[in-house]
């Protein structure tokens, strides 16, 4: 394996021009990825064949991001969504499935940082934001997935993390946590990506 590659143990090592269809034709959520690493994972996922429902707060730059998954011959739709609005989150789906078919991959990527203060002096509404978020945004999210897997389809869900890349497997009803490597920028994304052989 040549120098700056990356595998995970006791996966095959790719072979130069070997093509991953592992996602192609599939349908995918992409939460926050107007900006980073979602929009990264966007773009991979349109470059290897999924159809990906992008979804942020931010517009403008969400739009553009699907001009240019576009432009780079992919398909994807920008949707406006705030993931701590139950309703929000319902309706995307919703209009996700109504528009592409059922979701198959969900990459559970919306978060903020917080507020840069000292524990002691972040507000009670500072706080109430980042939980929202960061966490009552990532249990709807799963909340809505159930019925897909709870009917006996697939469903593979992805969580990406700041300092260490973080993705679950839903599998008969549970989360399944597991870790991927440090620094290993988009590697989490394609190790996730489900193997139907």
């Amino acid at each position: 394996m040549g120098l700056g590659k990356t595998r995970s143990p006791g996966r095959p090592e790719r072979e130069e021009g070997d093509k991953v269809d592992r996602v192609r034709g599939k349908i995918a959520i992409v939460t926050g990825g107007a900006k980073g690493i979602g929009r990264s994972a966007c773009s991979l996922l349109a470059r290897e064949g999924a159809v990906v429902a992008l979804t942020d707060l931010l517009d403008e730059s969400g739009r553009q991001a699907v001009d240019e998954i576009a432009k780079a011959g992919g398909r994807a739709h920008f949707w406006h969504l705030d993931v701590s609005k139950e309703a929000e989150v319902k309706a995307i789906f919703s209009e996700v499935e109504l528009k592409f078919g059922s979701i198959d991959v969900l990459v559970n990527n919306a978060g903020i940082a917080g507020v840069n203060k000292p524990t002691h002096e972040v507000s009670e509404e500072d706080w109430d934001k980042l939980m929202a978020i960061n966490v009552k945004g990532g249990v709807l999210l799963y909340r809505t997935c159930h019925p897909t897997y709870e009917a006996g389809r697939a469903i593979f869900v992805v969580k990406p993390a700041e300092s260490r890349h973080r993705f679950n497997t839903v599998t008969d009803g549970k989360l399944v946590p597991m870790n991927a490597g440090r620094n290993r920028g988009l590697g989490w994304l394609r190790d996730a990506m489900p193997n139907e052989e």
